[in-house]
Order: structure tokens, then C-alpha cells, then sequence
């Protein structure tokens, strides 16, 4: 992803790679943007017996993503999250929303910048989120969390959002898997001794 939103941002005159040399990551920003993520997660993942959309998101993890991500080592969950940290922010940031508001500016130029800002913010979040939903619950916070990341990268520039989205899915994946994993005594399903 980091690859394709690379390319068809300098393709398209963004200069995708010049902001990814221009640009330091901040870790302070990337951590005060973590924590309204962080919260609804450890939300989600302790609520998941008494929240019925919680609960779905939890079978659809148990059924699906879990069992995958339980046959990676911890260093694989790292790369996994840097992968998509980076790959993510680089497609959908980068690439996607700076187009999506070049585009707004340039169909409607009376429009204030912070609402064409804030429309391809908005327009971007939703791509996202359709990419992420896995239940109407997952879509909802995908959403929320895209808005973030797109709000980060307009202030803060796309290394420290695609830090931020990396620290967050590596935390996210380390405490879901130790809660609702086969380990973490949070039902999943027992490997087979077959």
C-alpha cells in the first residue's frame, strides 16, 4: 500500500515521497492521538460480553483474525502493524485525502479551506471505514479513527500519523489477542491437538 499510494501520489503531482522526506515523526503527537483510540479499545474488548456490537466484533475476531494472528511471533505482529501504519497512511492520507481535497477546493473554491479540509477528511474516513467493516460497530470506530489519522496528518504530517496508526494496531493487536485469544481466557477457540 505504502508502494501504491507512493506512486500514484507523485504520479499525480502530490509528492508523496517529498512529504515522507520533508516530515519528522512526533512521538508526543502520536501518542496524544492514541489515547481516545486506545480507550475505545480497551472499551470494546472489556465490554464485549454486555455490548452486542462489541460481541459481534469479538466472534468475527474469534472466527476469523485470531487465529491468524495467533500463528505470528510478536516481531511478526510488529511488522504486521508497521506495514499497515505505514502502508495505510501513505494510500489513504497521502495519497487519497490530499486529492480528495484538491478536488473539493477546486469544485467549489468559494469554500473555506477548513471545510474542504474537512470534507476530504470526512470523504476519506468513509472509504475507510468501508474498507475496515467487519461488523457496522468496526466501521463506525475505522471512521472515527480515519478522522483522526486525517486530522494528525494535516497537522503533523504523515510519518507521525502512520506512527501513530502503527503503535496503536501493534498495542490494539497485543492486548485483543491476550483477552479474546485462545491464551487470554477470553473464549477463543483451543488449537486441535490434530
Amino acid at each position: 500500500m505504502a508502494v501504491a499510494g507512493t506512486l500514484l501520489g507523485d504520479w499525480s503531482g502530490l509528492d508523496v515521497s517529498g512529504q515522507l522526506l520533508r516530515h519528522t515523526a512526533s512521538l508526543p503527537a502520536a501518542l496524544a492521538f492514541m489515547v481516545p483510540l486506545l480507550g475505545v479499545c480497551y472499551y470494546g474488548v472489556s465490554a464485549a460480553d454486555r455490548d452486542p456490537g462489541f460481541g459481534e466484533l469479538k466472534r468475527v475476531f474469534q472466527e476469523s483474525l485470531i487465529p491468524q494472528m495467533e500463528a505470528l511471533p510478536g516481531w511478526g505482529l510488529c511488522l504486521l502493524s508497521l506495514g499497515a501504519g505505514v502502508g495505510e497512511e501513505t494510500l489513504f492520507r497521502a495519497f487519497l485525502q490530499t486529492a480528495a481535497i484538491g478536488s473539493i477546493q477546486g469544485a467549489a473554491p468559494a469554500l473555506a479551506p477548513a471545510a474542504a479540509t474537512a470534507a476530504g477528511v470526512a470523504v476519506t474516513s468513509l472509504g475507510f471505514a468501508a474498507l475496515h467493516a467487519l461488523t457496522p460497530t468496526y466501521f463506525a470506530f475505522a471512521f472515527g479513527a480515519s478522522i483522526l489519522f486525517g486530522v494528525e496528518y494535516c497537522a503533523c504530517g504523515l510519518q507521525s500519523a502512520a506512527l501513530t496508526h502503527w503503535l496503536y494496531d501493534w498495542c490494539a493487536l497485543v492486548y485483543i489477542l491476550s483477552q479474546w485469544g485462545s491464551s487470554g481466557g477470553g473464549g477463543g477457540k483451543q488449537p486441535s491437538a490434530t
